[in-house]
């Protein structure tokens, strides 16, 4: 295939937005106080604040690999050349880093099936059930796609997008909730 100036663009724009949102992601993280129940210490909540940031620090260091890497001018001439593509390797290292986030992701989310954490879903804490099947469905979601990703099976690319703008949406939905420290402190 051709390697055209609108697929660079594409690939500038995604990666552009994926930094801004991450980027906003992590300062919300530290900058915004989350209520601290009676039952749960201050070095829990910073020791989840340090795992949240450590899981979106992997795709935004890639979204800043990608926005300085398809500025290369070497990369900038081949895309504006329109040469066509030479055989490499069968996949390409960001989408491995892609698959592999979503394996480990997959694995540190399904287990929570087993256990009586409650689960956000929109702003809305659920429980019993609900939470055990939110974890389950979203750990082999993961999973699935980070499985198909290695494989590069077409339909795991959709469902990767898909996936993460559930994620953006949901993200944006959490901060503008209006009571979002009693939904907080109900989750706690």
């Amino acid at each position: 295939s051709r390697m055209r100036r609108w697929a660079r663009i594409s690939i500038l724009i995604q990666s552009g937005l994926a930094v801004f949102f991450l980027g906003v992601s992590l300062l919300l993280l530290f900058l915004m106080p989350f209520p601290l129940p009676a039952n749960v210490s201050e070095s829990a909540l910073s020791t989840t604040k340090h795992f949240v940031a450590a899981a979106l620090c992997v795709p935004l260091a890639l979204a800043i690999w990608w926005l300085i890497y398809f500025n290369f001018a070497s990369v900038k001439a081949v895309f504006l050349s329109g040469a066509i593509a030479t055989e490499g390797p069968s996949r390409p290292l960001s989408i491995s880093v892609i698959a592999w986030h979503a394996i480990v992701f997959g694995l540190c989310t399904a287990p929570f099936a087993l256990t009586q954490w409650p689960a956000f879903l929109f702003g809305v804490v659920l429980t019993c059930w609900a939470a055990k099947l939110v974890y389950l469905v979203f750990g082999v979601a993961q999973l699935a796609i980070g499985f198909g990703l290695l494989k590069l099976k077409p339909w795991s690319h959709s469902a990767a997008v898909w996936f993460c703008l559930y994620s953006i949406v949901h993200s944006v939905v959490l901060v503008l909730l209006p009571d979002r420290a009693a939904r907080m402190e109900e989750f706690m």
